[in-house]
């Protein structure tokens, strides 16, 4: 009996490993945990005004991204390091077309929905490995997120990758960005979990709805 759980588990060990395997440990060309200098100058780096001890390199002139390779979908890029310019952050994304309220589609979840299973079918991975979730934030002003992840371990280091849908509806106008992210999971639960809250599931009316003051 022993012996059949013991194959069992080597089992389920072996089939996990397989499948981290498929899974990236860069993306756009930049590797998540290498020293930022590897592809652009640490200078060039900020404080985050959010999360203390990370540091920001959101270049407007991309080109100064060394190895960077853009894809045609994403207009812009940023990295995240940690104080000793650690990488756990790699980051491209889109404004989508801001709309008046009553105007709105949801462009960005049909985005969403189309690189899930483009990521899915190009990493041989089932596409329920993501797993949808919904959070809200304020910086200056409320921001609803809406997400699908998929944390993995892979050379002894836990992976989070993450598409995401951010919705503001400021001056009767409803604001889309789609993000596509490579992170380090420790990163996110200790640096971007104390900015979001997880919330219920939400819909477009909620999106379009007033919900300053609440």
């Amino acid at each position: 009996m022993k012996q059949l759980i013991f194959i069992f588990f080597l089992f389920i060990l072996l089939q996990e490993k397989s499948y981290s395997n498929n899974l990236p440990d860069e993306l756009f060309g930049i590797k998540l945990y290498e020293n930022v200098e590897n592809y652009i100058d640490k200078s060039k780096g900020k404080e985050s005004k959010y999360r203390k001890g990370i540091i920001n390199f959101p270049p407007k002139n991309v080109s100064a991204i060394k190895s960077l390779v853009k894809n045609d979908n994403l207009d812009h890029y940023y990295i995240r390091t940690d104080s000793d310019y650690k990488i756990l952050n790699i980051t491209g994304f889109s404004k989508l077309e801001t709309m008046n309220i009553d105007d709105f589609k949801n462009n960005c979840k049909i985005s969403a929905d189309n690189f899930k299973d483009l990521l899915s079918n190009f990493y041989n991975i089932n596409s329920r490995k993501f797993k949808t979730k919904h959070y809200k934030n304020y910086t200056d002003y409320l921001v609803l997120n809406r997400t699908y992840e998929l944390i993995f371990n892979k050379n002894y280091n836990k992976y989070h990758l993450q598409i995401n849908c951010a919705y503001s509806n400021r001056d009767q106008k409803i604001y889309s960005n789609l993000f596509i992210t490579l992170m380090d999971n420790r990163y996110f639960e200790e640096h971007t979990l104390k900015l979001w809250q997880e919330i219920d599931p939400f819909d477009d009316k909620m999106i379009t709805t007033n919900l300053k003051g609440f």
